[in-house]
């Protein structure tokens, strides 16, 4: 049930007979004493100080010090949605390859995602069948037919407060179970509020293109300043664009599975929820103390490549104290930080797609690379540090949502050459 993300490694060795300077010889990281290639789940720490050369290390080693309060989904090798538990990191496919998947906190607002039969739910032009079979491996899902009359629909409402101002992001799979009469493969949803007076306000609507799979599809909704309601509805009509009038032919129909709605500017990984609202609690992954040494040395350096930003803030994608690497508060930078001046690596707007960066410092200089752009230096360092050391988040729990593939740390300053090479995504 707990799928390929999870089952720990205790091996001493996880490089398949091969010594760990060839691995990172062939991996392009010779010279990195300590590191993690999460899309091929290899570790290496010092075998013995800062500047000793590298050994194996298990996934439970490097994790050792991994946190989570609450269980929390991801999607595995094979496509299916998982759940790991408290404390477990998870390692999710959804990007097309192996990443730890690190989040912040966040809390589905819909009732009753799993089931979708409560009073909140309701529907009209369509018949409901349960315990279809869903992107969990479960029958979670719930087929939808219409019933050949017009503005056929499934919606839930939700009590969650005033949205006047406020962004929230609607997430759903969904996909296209048949089609009696060759109608188009779309959907489109609708977020609408209730005014206290009556009728409804704020209405909008977006078109998805459905497939014959499952999707997971998302919208983001920023709500016009001066609602009144307090009561949001988000509706789902199947194949709504087919024809000028919206009656699709009876028995058509699509099955969706895992509503949400959540606070955010983008989705997130799936919270599931039964009689109420469900939250899932923030990773927090401090990074062994062995590989925080090393980012301790007067000249040192360190890679990263990650799946990048979707969001604008003062994010910090490698931290101790301060941030060694993130984003500017505008959204629009990546910042080496620690010591005065801080280096900008150059402009990259938000969401930033993959990103790859790589820093070194020693007591005369430091520099910064992203994505193989020119290296950006100057004549100040880093501000030495031994403190607790994250990846993902800053020393205050505030994380940089994103799928995170590898991590390498070097003893030594690194050319600005090499920095700008190994900083490709």
């Amino acid at each position: 049930m707990l799928g390929l993300g999870l089952g720990l490694s205790s091996r001493a060795v996880l490089g398949g007979g091969m010594s760990v300077a060839a691995y990172l010889a062939a991996a392009g990281l010779t010279g990195s004493n300590a590191g993690a290639d999460f899309q091929n789940d290899k570790y290496w720490l010092p075998s013995a100080d800062a500047l000793s050369a590298p050994r194996w290390a298990s996934q439970t080693e490097f994790f050792a010090l991994f946190s989570r309060a609450s269980s929390a989904t991801y999607i595995d090798a094979s496509g299916v949605l998982r759940t790991a538990p408290a404390d477990a990191p998870r390692f999710d496919y959804s990007s097309g390859g192996r990443r730890v998947l690190l989040e912040g906190g966040a809390t589905n607002l819909i009732v009753q995602s799993v089931g979708m039969n409560s009073p909140e739910w309701s529907t009209a032009q369509i018949v409901r069948t349960f315990g279809q079979p869903s992107p969990d491996g479960q029958n979670n899902a719930v087929l939808c037919t219409v019933n050949g009359n017009v503005d056929p629909q499934v919606s839930v409402t939700l009590a969650s407060g005033n949205p006047s101002g406020l962004t929230y992001t609607f997430s759903a799979w969904i996909r296209v179970v048949s089609r009696n009469n060759n109608e188009l493969r779309r959907a489109r949803l609708y977020s609408f509020g209730y005014p206290n007076g009556g009728g409804t306000e704020a209405v909008a609507d977006v078109t998805l293109n459905i497939t014959d799979e499952w999707v997971r599809y998302s919208w983001t909704r920023t709500f016009p300043a001066g609602m009144t309601s307090t009561l949001v509805r988000w509706r789902v009509d199947p194949f709504d664009g087919s024809d000028g009038v919206n009656q699709p032919s009876a028995g058509s129909s699509i099955a969706v599975f895992g509503w949400q709605v959540e606070a955010s500017p983008f989705a997130t990984s799936y919270v599931p929820t039964t009689s109420s609202a469900a939250s899932r609690a923030a990773d927090s992954f401090a990074l062994p103390t062995a590989f925080g040494g090393v980012l301790s040395l007067p000249a040192a350096s360190f890679l990263l490549r990650f799946d990048g930003s979707k969001e604008v803030g003062s994010n910090a994608y490698i931290s101790g104290s301060d941030r060694y690497a993130g984003g500017n508060s505008s959204g629009t930078s990546v910042l080496l930080v620690g010591g005065t001046p801080n280096i900008n690596m150059g402009n990259i707007s938000v969401p930033t797609g993959p990103l790859g960066i790589a820093i070194g410092w020693d007591p005369g200089s430091k520099a910064g690379s992203v994505n193989n752009r020119v290296a950006v230096s100057t004549g100040t360092t880093v501000s030495i540090n031994r403190s607790t050391n994250y990846l993902g988040r800053n020393s205050t729990g505030s994380v940089a949502n994103s799928g995170y593939k590898l991590l390498a740390a070097y003893p030594a300053r690194l050319s600005d050459a090499t920095l700008q090479a190994l900083s490709g995504t």
